[in-house]
């Protein structure tokens, strides 16, 4: 005779992760059009001062791009750091359980070394123009006042979404780490029609069309993400419900 299986456990399931664009609405950031449009001035003039610093002032695109980048994973191991110390649902918590503090800390301080080494060399290419202080510090100096002023806000920024988001036991959901993932969104979106862009433009213009493509192409995709956050209480649940899966 066979014998009978046992009957199944009915131990607590584990939770579901949280869905990071869900639990930002859910922090009910601002609807209104009517605030949101003079707020969507300010990623608007600083594409515009990106652009016309590296097509008219000739900085250095390479470096914008660097510091672009390395802005992106800082924001993302502000992120994992964040949604780690969240006393709300988790946005990944097998990586926690994968990753220990220590590593996650270490590769937010590569990430904040980047930052730096970037800033300061896209600094130098814009004279000092590109943080505002009139001033470029050298490529391995302590930062210059504004890379340092730039990395305070970022980090305050941060520090301010987690205490409100551990106040209120919810999901660590800052809008930085939308702006990442739509930026990088939008660069994917954008990288093909750069490509044949370039190709054409440098044909006519040689380097500096391929330059002032490249430019372009990086601009658009950031200034695109912060206006994606911006509005995305208004063009963000139709599309979440759009791709919601029914419940089993």
């Amino acid at each position: 005779m066979t014998p009978a299986k046992p009957p199944a456990r009915r131990g607590r399931r584990s939770a579901k992760p949280a869905d990071l664009y869900e639990a930002y609405l859910a922090s009910r950031p601002e609807s209104d059009p009517r605030l949101l449009l003079p707020r969507s001035a300010l990623p608007l003039a600083r594409g515009a001062f990106l652009l016309h610093g590296v097509l008219i002032e000739e900085w250095s695109a390479g470096w914008l791009g660097a510091f672009l980048f390395a802005e992106f994973f800082l924001v993302l191991r502000l992120a994992v750091l964040g949604d780690r110390f969240s006393t709300g649902r988790k946005i990944d918590p097998d990586l926690h359980r994968r990753s220990p503090l220590v590593a996650q800390i270490f590769w937010l301080s590569l990430s904040l070394a980047a930052v730096v080494f970037a800033g300061q060399a896209l600094d130098r290419s814009a004279g000092g123009a590109w943080f505002g202080f009139g001033e470029s510090g050298a490529l391995w100096a302590w930062p210059s006042a504004g890379v340092g002023v730039y990395l305070a806000l970022l980090v305050a920024e941060f520090a301010f979404d987690l205490v409100v988001a551990r106040r209120e036991r919810r999901t660590f959901a800052p809008a930085g780490a939308l702006r990442a993932t739509f930026f990088l969104a939008a660069l994917l979106g954008l990288t093909f029609f750069g490509i044949i862009a370039a190709g054409f433009a440098g044909e006519w213009f040689g380097d500096t069309g391929v330059r002032a493509v490249a430019a372009t192409v990086l601009v658009l995709a950031r200034t695109g993400g912060d206006l994606a956050v911006l509005w995305f209480p208004l063009w963000g649940p139709g599309r979440l419900a759009k791709h919601a899966l029914p419940d089993s």
